[in-house]
């Protein structure tokens, strides 16, 4: 993907390159492994509601801060907690986990996405003073991980529940960033079929940003598209419009909400799938499911099974 860890309004992308400049990013990389080695690690749960503005998808990440420091919000010990990291720094974040970045020091961190189609990457970085609008460079690494690659993110999540398995984790994350390095030296730039890595970028972005205000409009502009040319994507690549893949992905993002955050009331649960209005959020849900959320909740779960 590209990432498409976009961590930002996409209304304020301006700061973003139009086109997805990957050489930026592999070299970005590249370098780290290079003149670093991971320093330290921290691995984000979910056993508590994310707080809003968090970031919470179905795929694992990684946030690797290259320069700078780099603030985000974790569950520490079952609570809330901002964290700091550094340059050498990784926080993993598992699928369906949650983190909320603060994008108030001067840092440059570079985002991966492990999704089901493409590997997402994106190159934040914020400069003092804060009022600059922070620039942004996506790239995409076409198909899902490799064999031996997805059992190493594999093992790094069943480590990552385990407090004394640091080094560990930190070895898995090299072995992991060196195999994304080979996938981006390896891919056959000539072969790449443009039109659906754009698409699946944007399936990404969406993922990512869902919980906010978007539309065809923002993420056009995001990508350096016209809104015209999204929906053709959409129609093309997807067999559907823009507007049905968003709602189905707050749709399923909040099935598994209502299954896991049974604290969360459904304002809250509403509000976190980025709809502003419950009541709205109610007639979609049903629409969609046939089910009203209250009661989808409460099914066996043989019935809804939690996405």
């Amino acid at each position: 993907m590209y990432h498409l860890l976009d961590h930002r309004n996409p209304c304020q992308d301006k700061g973003a390159f139009p086109m997805m400049e990957s050489h930026i990013v592999h070299d970005s990389l590249q370098t780290f492994l290079d003149e670093h080695h991971i320093q330290g690690l921290r691995v984000a749960k979910n056993s508590i509601p994310p707080p809003p503005l968090a970031y919470i998808v179905r795929f694992p990440r990684l946030a690797i801060t290259l320069a700078g420091t780099h603030k985000m919000e974790l569950e520490v010990a079952g609570a809330p907690q901002m964290v700091t990291s550094y340059p050498g720094d990784v926080v993993f974040i598992p699928a369906n986990c949650w983190n909320r970045p603060d994008w108030q020091a001067n840092g440059k961190v570079l985002n991966i996405l492990f999704g089901r189609k493409q590997i997402g990457l994106s190159l934040v970085q914020q400069s003092i003073p804060l009022d600059t609008p922070e620039t942004v460079v996506k790239s995409a690494i076409p198909g899902s991980l490799d064999h031996a690659s997805h059992k190493i993110l594999e093992a790094l999540h069943d480590f990552g529940q385990q407090a004394t398995a640091d080094a560990i984790c930190r070895s898995l994350v090299q072995a992991l960033l060196h195999a994304c390095m080979r996938s981006m030296n390896d891919l056959p730039k000539a072969q790449q079929n443009k039109s659906k890595v754009t698409f699946e970028s944007i399936c990404a972005y969406v993922h990512e940003n869902f919980s906010k205000p978007i539309s065809r409009e923002q993420v056009a502009d995001a990508f350096g598209l016209s809104p015209n040319h999204v929906s053709r994507l959409f129609r093309k690549e997807g067999y559907m419009t823009f507007s049905d893949y968003l709602t189905f992905v707050r749709i399923d993002r909040a099935k598994y909400m209502l299954r896991s955050y049974l604290a969360m009331n459904l304002d809250e649960i509403a509000a976190c799938c980025g709809y502003q209005d419950t009541s709205y959020f109610c007639r979609i849900f049903k629409k969609i499911t046939r089910k009203t959320p209250s009661s989808y909740r409460f099914m066996g779960d043989e019935q809804a099974p939690c996405n």
